[in-house]
């Protein structure tokens, strides 16, 4: 069973991680990364309103 909640927690640690440990990086590389990384993790797990509106 999936979690609640479960995209949305990942997609802010993803950001967390990216903002503290990609600081080499320019923020246009650092946004493509958290798009791409947000989109696979939608396509993987489910967000609250997914499951809200399945309910």
């Amino acid at each position: 069973m999936k979690k609640y909640g479960q995209a949305e927690f990942m997609i802010y640690l993803v950001n967390q991680f990216i903002d503290r440990n990609c600081a080499h990086l320019t923020e246009e590389q650092r946004e493509k990364i958290k798009q791409e990384s947000h989109k696979r993790i939608c396509e993987k797990y489910p967000s609250v309103r997914e499951l809200e509106l399945a309910a």
